[in-house]
């Protein structure tokens, strides 16, 4: 494969990863206070990392490559021997993009705020940081897959991953509370085991569909 190449689709990797762990773990802290009032200085801490990823992801946005799709978008000319054809993406769709991930992370840092006050706009706030992220993905989704239709397989593929990769960091930040906090009850580390054990299974049983119909394949630009 081609250095430029690489380059290209660590740019996408990191977007999702960096994507997956804030809106992951925004999503893991708003449930945990909703069905488990967890401690508020594990939610603030957690969601003031989630807004760092989310502000992170956003910065990391703009390396996104602008993408062209073979002789089509340039002209007619050869995109040369070996090269791999990308993805065309339309500039609204790509500032929609990055719109949704800048109210993700002022959102989840105005969560963190709040949780930290008890402060009744919390909802608002969490509310706002989830529809955020949601059309981060569904914008994602949209130009990369290449429409309506294939984006969907990639949408339910980002979402998971959204769910695993932050849940485990919510996860695991929680366990460490513990270590410091040793009388705090259990009930938010076994809701988020849960949680983390049916998006485990989701995610099982979407590979097994996707195997099976082929549905999941050639939807990521990466």
């Amino acid at each position: 494969m081609p250095a430029q190449q690489i380059a290209q689709n660590l740019a996408y990797i990191n977007w999702t990863v960096l994507v997956g762990l804030g809106l992951g773990s925004f999503a893991a802290v708003v449930v945990a206070r909703e069905r488990a009032g967890a401690p508020r200085g594990y939610l603030a801490f957690t969601a003031l990392c989630a807004a760092a990823f989310a502000a992170l992801a956003w910065l990391s946005d703009g390396a996104i490559p602008v993408a062209v799709v073979g002789a089509a978008a340039t002209g007619g000319a050869a995109t040369g021997a070996g090269a791999a054809p990308r993805l065309a993406t339309d500039p609204l769709v790509d500032q929609v993009r990055g719109a949704g991930l800048a109210v993700l992370a002022i959102s989840a840092a105005a969560w963190a705020i709040a949780a930290r006050r008890a402060s009744p706009s919390i909802r608002f706030a969490a509310a706002a940081g989830l529809a955020g992220g949601a059309l981060a993905l569904a914008a994602a989704a949209y130009g990369w897959g290449g429409g309506i239709i294939p984006g969907l397989s990639l949408l339910a593929q980002l979402s998971v991953l959204s769910a695993a990769t932050g849940g485990v960091f919510a996860a695991m930040i929680l366990g460490h509370w513990y270590l410091v906090s040793p009388k705090l009850g259990e009930r938010p580390l076994v809701l988020l085991a849960r949680l983390l054990l049916w998006v485990l299974c989701l995610q099982l049983a979407l590979f097994a569909a996707w195997v099976a119909t082929g549905l999941g394949t050639g939807t990521a630009p990466f």
